[in-house]
């Protein structure tokens, strides 16, 4: 692995250049490490682990690509060109009829911040041939930047039929109202939380509050990093469902996986039976962290074709002037006036009916909450819905002060001759200035939403991108000559 600190700057700039060159002429290798059911030892899916053979560094792994491309402006190429890969060979194992089978894919959470993302997706999707089921996203638990944009673009995926998974669940503290936002389908837990389970008494209270949270909610969890057999147990015992790490396959190549599976079938089949017990001790962790927690979380049922609440924790309920009394056992009309009560009516009934994450926003005593609805299933009926509510307070008041904000520099960007030209950290155009047409002659919208390597020849994009890391990493103003004839040949 390289040690980015050792090499001095002229050698990395260098580096920079060798792989901006090596994804352009698709110079990297995709390596893949299957998930397992951990009831019926079957592999489901496989993880889509990219590599990198450098001249002078030898076999760079996945994590030091992406600190490289981070830092020469190139990770949207390289995730790109990664997402393409692992779709297409993904095609080639469904129709020689090894699968059907799940290709993961690890991305860094600035890539489900961009506008242009999930068109990005349907388009690799088309061109793959590759059904959307078959294809998941793995996105990092401690995801910042622009949360809204993140949760819009991820239901957008949603509705492709894209599974996504949330990564490293666990390695913080566990946010009940973060999880509640997000549209995913799995939780990927933070391979520290197994590797630790055993010895450390803490870690092995997490391990359980995740999964607990986890099979509460309806979702699909995933171990990984499993180095041993008393690791898989210990998961097996606590009723986790997939599981990924040497102790049942290291990271092979396309052919090197599809012949180890080939010859040795269910060779996985020692890997420990779901175990039962264990399950009352995990839902008493997960009450106790819904006790606990900052927003609000509750369940009701439909009895009687009434909604009757079975269940309410958290500090938000007290904020808004309610207690968990007053809300358990009764339905909404019992709490709130009628009109509020009659419009939330509605939300139960889309969840009711099994629709995912159904979402709305609530005021009560001046608290602006954002609820988010889950369906709970067995035997392929509802038979719970679970929410979970955050206060937007704070939140609501910053956006509003932001619509002032940006509606006043929209008045000046729209009616001066200068053209202003916004582009997120991505390279994708978010904004163009009507002024465009006046001195281009080219209608604004021939550049919104396009991503740079769209309207820029390949060799001035890496000059490009190197001027603008330079302006992102400074802030400060850069100077970038860009050819009226460039932005002309993009139209």
């Amino acid at each position: 692995m390289v040690r980015i600190q050792t090499i001095d700057q002229d050698e990395l700039n260098q580096t920079d250049e060798d792989l901006f060159q090596a994804i352009v002429n698709q110079q990297l290798t995709l390596y893949y490490q299957p998930f397992f059911d951990l009831r019926t030892t079957g592999m489901t899916g496989v993880e889509a682990l990219v590599r990198w053979h450098h001249e002078k560094w030898g076999l760079l792994p996945q994590q030091t690509l992406l600190l490289l491309a981070k830092k020469s402006g190139v990770i949207h190429l390289l995730e790109e060109w990664v997402l393409r890969a692992a779709c297409t060979q993904c095609k080639e194992w469904i129709d020689i009829g090894f699968g059907p089978l799940v290709v993961s894919v690890n991305l860094s959470a600035h890539a489900f911040e961009s506008v242009g993302f999930g068109d990005t997706i349907q388009t690799i999707l088309r061109e793959s041939q590759l059904p959307p089921r078959y294809l998941e996203l793995e996105i990092t638990e401690l995801a910042g930047g622009d949360m809204e944009r993140t949760i819009g673009v991820l239901a957008q995926l949603k509705q492709l039929g894209v599974q996504v998974s949330l990564d490293e669940f666990g390695k913080d503290p566990v946010s009940i109202p973060y999880l509640s936002r997000v549209p995913v389908d799995k939780l990927k837990l933070d391979s520290t939380l197994i590797q630790q389970a055993l010895t450390d008494a803490a870690q092995e209270a997490a391990l359980k509050t995740a999964l607990a949270i986890a099979q509460t909610m309806g979702l699909q969890a995933t171990a990984a990093g499993v180095e041993s057999r008393e690791q898989a147990e210990l998961l097996g015992e606590l009723l986790c469902d997939l599981a990924q790490g040497n102790y049942f396959c290291e990271p092979l190549l396309a052919e090197g996986l599809v012949a180890k599976m080939s010859s040795q079938g269910k060779a996985f089949a020692d890997a420990p039976a779901r175990a039962k017990q264990g399950a009352g001790e995990n839902h008493n962790y997960l009450r106790e962290v819904l006790r606990n927690q900052q927003g609000m979380t509750f369940t009701f049922r439909k009895q009687d074709e009434r909604f009757i609440h079975t269940f309410c924790a958290g500090e938000l309920i007290y904020r808004i002037g309610l207690t968990p009394e007053q809300v358990v056992g009764n339905e909404l009309c019992d709490i709130l006036p009628r009109k509020e009560a009659l419009r939330k009516t509605e939300h139960y009934e889309r969840a009711w009916g099994g629709e995912e994450n159904v979402t709305y926003e609530g005021v009560v005593n001046g608290v602006c909450y954002l609820a988010v609805m889950r369906p709970i299933f067995r035997d392929g009926r509802v038979k719970e819905v679970i929410a979970s509510c955050v206060d937007i307070t704070e939140l609501k008041k910053a956006e509003e002060a932001q619509r002032v904000s940006e509606a006043k520099y929209r008045l000046i960007a729209e009616n001066i001759s200068d053209m202003i030209v916004v582009i997120d950290c991505h390279g994708y155009v978010t904004y163009v200035s009507p002024s465009v047409h006046t001195v281009l002659e080219v209608s604004p919208e021939v550049f919104l939403h396009q991503h740079l390597q769209t309207i820029l020849p390949i060799e001035q994009l890496k000059r490009v991108w190197q001027t603008f890391q330079e302006i992102w990493s400074g802030s400060f103003p850069g100077r970038l000559p860009f050819p009226a004839s460039t932005a002309m040949a993009a139209s």
